[in-house]
């Protein structure tokens, strides 16, 4: 893109260059046809005419030279300002990719927190149903006496787990 630019303020140069050139052709041009002309054969409204060409001439490429500077000041601040925008795009692109790392970060955590919480839930029930339990020992004097064994997966010879079935199982 920056190639571009300068690709087109080089054009830009080249063109008022060869704008000048053309102008210097002219002017010799006129100057040499000035020294043809014989200037004490001409009437006076020829020579006024030929006064008022010259000073329009020399206003025009007064105005043709502002015009060029003025057009490549546009151009070297349209690059500037073209380098500015690149550079914003570039940042803001930027900003949105850490945006978007600050987004999944937030999901990560908000999804890590709510397992934490589910986990201190059933830890919470598991707590209050210990307590339960305990005040019902304390409530119940045959209770009190007994001990209760738990294990988390009961096993049952033989590889099943569950229930063995013998002769009171249901059928």
């Amino acid at each position: 893109m920056i190639g571009e630019e300068y690709e087109a303020l080089l054009h830009s140069a080249l063109e008022d260059q060869a704008q000048h050139y053309e102008d210097e052709i002219t002017r010799l041009r006129a100057r040499h046809t000035d020294f043809l002309v014989d200037r004490n054969n001409m009437i006076p409204e020829e020579a006024k005419e030929i006064e008022e060409l010259r000073l329009e001439i020399k206003i025009a490429r007064e105005d043709v030279a502002n015009v060029s500077k003025e057009l490549i000041e546009a151009q070297a601040q349209e690059v500037k300002l073209r380098a500015v925008s690149t550079q914003l795009l570039s940042e803001q692109q930027e900003s949105n990719e850490l945006l978007k790392k600050i987004k999944d970060e937030h999901r990560r955590e908000n999804r890590e927190g709510s397992l934490q919480i589910e986990e201190l839930e059933q830890h919470i029930a598991d707590l209050k149903a210990n307590l339960r339990m305990k005040q019902e020992f304390a409530r119940n004097n045959e209770l009190s006496n007994a001990q209760i064994l738990c294990t988390n997966t009961p096993t049952v010879p033989g590889g099943r787990k569950g229930k063995k079935k013998g002769r009171f199982s249901r059928r």
